[in-house]
């Protein structure tokens, strides 16, 4: 759903009053005031477009929103994305895309300061039906191809091609007015991961055994590696499939810093017995992506301990 001012009221009230007050150039005139007025307002209140969302990108009204993206024009113009999420039932910001145009329908967009990965260049090319087909580049390399119902924020819809650094296929989507409607998946060495994976539902996966369950089961799973934990510090990220059918299915190490650390985390995973209630989105149990973060933190190396905080685990050495 966009969100844009308008004041085409005023300008039918004032164009109706100038044909009664007698001709079209009083009419006209009035009109040329009104518009001007509204673009001074629109350069006090330069709010381009909002866009609210909910699960699995779905298009929504404000009412129902769960995110909600804002586009608004800065000086020399450019442009600003700015990104919310609802939190306890108020808005906080997440993200700010800062957007300028290079040349044509080439922009240039960083996040907040800059993006670690590099620039982001997109290029915009009419591709019918009020659709853009956009392509996005960092560093020179392709990183994403699709469909776009308008420039910013993208809205997807059609297909959408994500590829890894290295220029092989990350995952092929389809997407319908922004929602993900399925996709084909591979690992960054080529070979197949598991299709038809979503990322945004309408209620996430949960193990039998509860969340604290599965942080005392890795804790116990490093503690009994043989690995000194005392003397790792850094951040690794699990990435795992919680099918349809409740089973754990592609686990594989998203972020890591110590390759046997890798091993063992993995491992501990892949034996895990216990079932899950799959994710649920429109009623329905669908594949869905789940990521387990554990971060190392040194501090002093004579006491261990996991501190929890939901799918977060820190492991502090104090």
């Amino acid at each position: 759903m966009f969100h844009c001012d308008s004041h085409s009221n005023s300008a039918s009230n004032l164009l109706n009053l100038s044909f009664s007050r007698g001709g079209l150039f009083p009419a006209l005139l009035s009109l040329f005031l009104v518009m001007m007025s509204g673009a001074l307002l629109a350069s006090e209140n330069p709010r381009d477009t909002v866009v609210y969302l909910g699960t699995n990108g779905r298009l929504v009204p404000e009412e129902g929103a769960l995110f909600k993206k804002e586009v608004v024009t800065t000086k020399m113009n450019k442009k600003e994305e700015i990104s919310w999420k609802k939190v306890n039932g108020r808005w906080e910001k997440t993200a700010t895309l800062k957007i300028r145009v290079l040349k044509g329908d080439t922009w240039e967009l960083r996040q907040g300061a800059g993006r670690k990965e590099g620039v982001l260049l997109r290029q915009y090319l009419p591709a019918g039906e009020g659709k853009w087909q956009f392509l996005e580049q960092v560093g020179g390399k392709l990183i994403r191809k699709g469909f776009t119902l308008s420039r910013f924020p993208l809205l997807l819809d059609g297909e959408v091609t994500d590829y890894y650094p290295n220029g092989k296929t990350r995952s092929v989507a389809q997407y319908r007015r922004n929602e993900l409607e399925g996709n084909l998946n591979w690992l960054e060495n080529g070979s197949k991961y598991i299709d038809s994976v979503f990322y945004s539902v309408d209620e996430e996966p949960m193990l039998t055994g509860g969340n604290l369950f599965l942080h005392q089961y890795m804790k116990n799973a490093l503690e009994k590696s043989g690995l000194d934990l005392t003397v790792l510090t850094g951040n690794m990220v699990l990435g795992f499939v919680v099918m349809e059918t409740g089973d754990l299915a592609g686990v594989r190490v998203i972020e890591g810093f110590n390759p046997r650390l890798n091993e063992v985390a993995v491992a501990a995973l892949q034996n895990l017995s216990f079932q899950w209630n799959p994710a649920h989105l429109d009623g329905r149990p669908v594949r869905y992506l789940q990521l387990f973060p554990i971060n190392f933190i040194y501090k002093e190396a004579n006491f261990q301990s996991l501190d929890f905080d939901g799918w977060m685990i820190h492991y502090n050495k104090y």
